[in-house]
């Protein structure tokens, strides 16, 4: 296992609100109350780049860990400076065990530590060229999934998500939204049943991920098995899918 350091990065990271968009439309539309099941869905390569101060690759490593249950119904995921990130979100998690009252809000108290932390840990004068980007999910059983993106360029504020993100490497992100637009309209057109539980919408979500940019090698510094998470009623689930380029996954 590698130990994160101040030249390894990671590239790209995707969450979702479960359902959204037409499928949320679709599920709300029922006189018994909604079909779907709320959740939050989050993916993300494994590969942690390693890289010289003037952007070039020296080493690739496919089994960097991305996704980090904070609570029972709350996680997180990161793209850019790994070392920053995980001592940011062990951060979060520290503070989600030692609050009175962890639910409330936590956008405000992410903003806080992740930007003190990173101030800590990354000089000035680095800080354009080791940018950080977070996303929280959180599960109330009350109000129901949310997310926030936080971002080192923008002092963390956090920015609400209401459908997908992705976070750094925007054409690959801008290719996998496309995709997901597209599935979906896909499950309508065909007359078929859309995933009802966040877990199933999940799959996909990887699908499209591997098919469509670590497969076509989008960029370099996306690659090796996928991680998953979900986050529902039960709380926090996730595994890795082992689907490597010029392999059966």
């Amino acid at each position: 296992m590698v130990t994160p350091s101040r030249n390894l990065v990671m590239t790209l990271a995707i969450a979702a609100l479960f359902p959204w968009g037409k499928l949320r439309r679709y599920s709300e539309s029922f006189p018994k109350g909604p079909l779907c099941t709320p959740g939050i869905i989050f993916a993300t390569d494994s590969r942690w780049t390693q890289m010289t101060p003037s952007g070039r690759t020296v080493a690739k490593y496919d089994n960097g860990m991305k996704l980090f249950p904070l609570t029972s119904h709350t996680g997180g995921i990161y793209a850019g400076d790994t070392m920053s990130a995980e001592l940011c979100l062990g951060r979060m998690a520290h503070n989600f065990h030692t609050s009175r009252h962890p639910s409330r809000n936590i956008e405000r108290r992410a903003q806080r530590v992740f930007r003190r932390i990173y101030s800590e840990t990354v000089p000035k004068k680095e800080q354009s060229k080791r940018p950080l980007h977070i996303i929280i999910g959180h599960l109330d059983p009350t109000i129901g999934p949310q997310l926030w993106r936080f971002a080192s360029n923008n002092d963390f504020r956090p920015v609400s998500i209401s459908q997908q993100a992705t976070i750094r490497m925007p054409t690959a992100g801008e290719i996998f939204k496309s995709a997901v637009d597209n599935e979906v309209e896909s499950w309508f057109a065909s007359g078929g049943h859309p995933p009802l539980r966040p877990d199933e919408a999940a799959l996909t979500l990887v699908s499209i991920f591997y098919g469509q940019i670590v497969q076509p090698e989008i960029d370099n510094t996306v690659g090796g098995p996928i991680q998953v998470a979900v986050i529902d009623r039960n709380g926090w689930n996730s595994q890795t899918i082992a689907a490597h380029n010029g392999q059966d996954g």
